[in-house]
């Protein structure tokens, strides 16, 4: 395991034979276990011992309670947020969920207490599960225990659940109480408590995410230099320092000088985009407009950032046509091209891995498509380039002096005989790449 990242990019030497075992040796990595000590010292010595102990909100009473809420939804989150650094909603989107779900389970799991033998057999193992099934969610090679594991949850929750049922209908004052009424709402009392801790890690993770590309761009002896000036100039802000690092990838840095302005560059970048300046359309369009063009449809662009070549560009994550994963299935690309100021080339990229589901495809093309010219040209598309987007033919054509552009390229060599479409508006003063 990668000391740097071990939490985002735990490995198991072997096949791809997924097993229970090989998960199981996974999360006792040391590296893990780490973080797991890391938790349980946050929550009793900050949030219970300092702050809802103090309060009054928790007593040994809870115990329980905190245990399952540990195992159930705490170590989930972190798991969970390995792939989370540069969602901008995590924060908003991790509450949601612990009040949607969370309050439930450790309500029902814990309001009913059974002999110390039984708790003593069925938490271990419920724990085991949960941490497991949080830990394989996240990795590829491990999905064919999902489904089972997802089962025997289910099965031990309903179980519960029922039993609830029938101990409130056989003594309803059980429910009524003071005890009961805190029971049920230390759940989402300690999720929100948890998420300075989240914050830590994320933070922690982007770092680790950003420099281990940087650490080939710039010479070794600035590293520790960059680990440190970065660290006291974005103030925690991930996103910014992963676009950073992104940048500096790209272009490189071979000085201390160079470290503090490409840092300088990425914050005014930042500032440029909260307070963009007008691009009239004879000049092309507005970065942060071009990348919600097709937001209706689910794709939004990601950060406008200048590439190794000197080009400004930014793209989205592949849109997959069908369940599955969305690199192999048929998916469709979004990609912007500019200089510093204007977006002047839009192109949408089909990605045909399925050629039997080919038709649906073009037919998904096509709305994209469609979508992207009125944004961006307030023009519908004409009947030759339908056409040409829906049988996969090429097809060039001019509206209000944009060229729009339609090229199917074969890729050779393929036995599935695969394909990609492309649609591209491009601005006359911009040189295609």
């Amino acid at each position: 395991v990668a000391n740097s990242n071990s939490l985002n990019r735990v490995s198991i030497n072997g096949g791809q034979d997924q097993s229970f075992e090989r998960v199981l040796k996974a999360l006792l990595n040391k590296y893990i276990v780490w973080v797991f000590v890391g938790m349980a010292f946050y929550v009793i010595v900050i949030v219970m011992v300092l702050g809802l102990s103090w309060a009054g909100f928790w007593s040994s009473a809870n115990l329980k309670i905190t245990i399952y809420w540990f195992v159930s939804s705490a170590i989930v989150t972190v798991f969970r947020s390995t792939q989370e650094t540069s969602n901008p909603n995590y924060f908003r989107q991790t509450l949601r969920d612990n009040m949607n779900v969370v309050v439930l389970l450790e309500y029902i799991a814990n309001f009913h207490s059974f002999n110390i033998l039984a708790e003593l057999a069925i938490f271990p193992v419920v724990a085991i599960l949960v941490a497991v099934q949080a830990f394989s969610e996240e990795k590829e090679e491990y999905k064919s225990i999902q489904n089972p594991l997802n089962a025997v949850l289910a099965i031990y929750l309903l179980s519960l659940l029922i039993y609830s049922v029938y101990r409130a209908v056989a003594d309803p004052l059980e429910y009524a109480t003071a005890d009961a009424l805190s029971e049920f709402l230390l759940p989402p009392m300690l999720s929100i408590a948890f998420l300075p801790f989240m914050f830590l890690i994320l933070t922690y993770l982007s770092y680790e995410q950003a420099f281990l590309s940087i650490r080939f761009s710039m010479p070794d002896e600035l590293l520790s230099d960059a680990r440190r000036i970065s660290f006291l100039r974005f103030r925690g802000d991930r996103l910014l320092l992963l676009r950073w690092g992104k940048i500096i990838s790209c272009t490189g840095i071979n000085s201390r000088s160079e470290l503090i302005k490409s840092i300088d560059e990425a914050k005014y970048m930042k500032w440029r985009e909260e307070h963009p300046s007008i691009v009239t359309f004879e000049r092309g369009w507005a970065p942060r407009n071009a990348a919600d063009y097709l937001s209706s449809l689910g794709i939004v662009a990601g950060d406008y950032s200048p590439s190794i070549d000197g080009i400004w560009t930014a793209s989205a994550d592949y849109f997959p046509l069908v369940d599955g994963s969305p690199v192999l299935c048929n998916n469709i690309a979004y990609y912007i091209y500019g200089d510093s100021e204007s977006a002047l080339q839009l192109k949408l990229k089909l990605n045909v891995n399925e050629p039997d589901l080919a038709e649906t495809a073009h037919g998904a093309f096509l709305e994209f498509c469609d979508a992207l010219a009125a944004q961006a040209l307030n023009r519908l598309l004409g009947p030759a380039i339908r056409n040409a987007i829906l049988v996969g033919k090429s097809r060039h054509v001019t509206i209000r002096g944009r060229e729009v552009t339609v090229e199917r390229h074969d890729w050779v060599g393929n036995i599935v005989k695969a394909y990609e479409m492309k649609f591209e508006i491009r601005h006359p003063d911009f040189d295609a790449q």
